[in-house]
């Protein structure tokens, strides 16, 4: 229900290129239900038959314009949230080694198309292949869980910007789990050397 009626609503309206089921498991303001964000999340997605096309059509590996992404360091940034290290623009390099799947470029002509996802608060949905058992996934990502949102309000927003407070807390987000990411690695490191010691 969520995702046509979004499809409908916005199927003329080219800033509006991606429609998220996911959000990150962060504080969201209960009073705004649904947010404009760049960001494009490909847990749960949808969008139109022009924009996936313009998207195929442009083939951003090749395109000239993706060169100037690369040597664009404000662009990157901005496509980064500001953050100094990179969440997204890593997984356009690890591309390169073909470890990476098409998203992170959907994500990218999404962005140099300066368009918008519309996204809910909270989740409607989940991945499940975050203990382990997932292909593209492992269990380190746990704390991409969320609660669910099991209810459709078709109150979507007609002023469409970019939600600047959501865009705070997913930054907030990224660096509490960049720190935990860091302390897992010291942990090993230090059960490591223990094994050594004894040994």
């Amino acid at each position: 229900k969520y995702m046509n009626f979004a499809l409908k609503k916005y199927q003329n309206n080219h800033e509006v290129w991606h429609i998220n089921a996911f959000n990150l498991p962060i504080d969201s303001d209960l009073n705004k239900e649904y947010v404009f964000l760049r960001i494009m999340f490909c847990w749960g997605w949808a969008t139109w038959r022009d924009r996936w096309f313009s998207f195929i059509n442009d083939n951003l590996a090749r395109d000239p314009y993706y060169l100037s992404f690369v040597f664009n360091k404000e662009m990157r940034g901005n496509l980064d949230l500001g953050l100094r290290f990179s969440p997204f623009w890593s997984q356009v390099e690890q591309n390169k080694k073909n470890k990476i799947t098409w998203a992170i470029f959907w994500y990218c002509h999404i962005f140099m198309k300066k368009g918008l996802c519309l996204t809910p608060s909270i989740s409607f949905v989940n991945n499940i292949g975050l203990d382990g058992s997932g292909v593209n996934c492992g269990s380190n990502n746990v704390s991409f869980q969320n609660k669910l949102n099991n209810k459709f309000n078709s109150n979507l927003p007609n002023y469409i910007n970019e939600d600047e407070e959501t865009i705070h807390k997913i930054k907030d987000f990224y660096k509490k789990n960049k720190i935990n990411i860091f302390r897992k690695i010291i942990r090993k490191l230090k059960k490591i050397v223990k094994l050594l010691i004894v040994n």
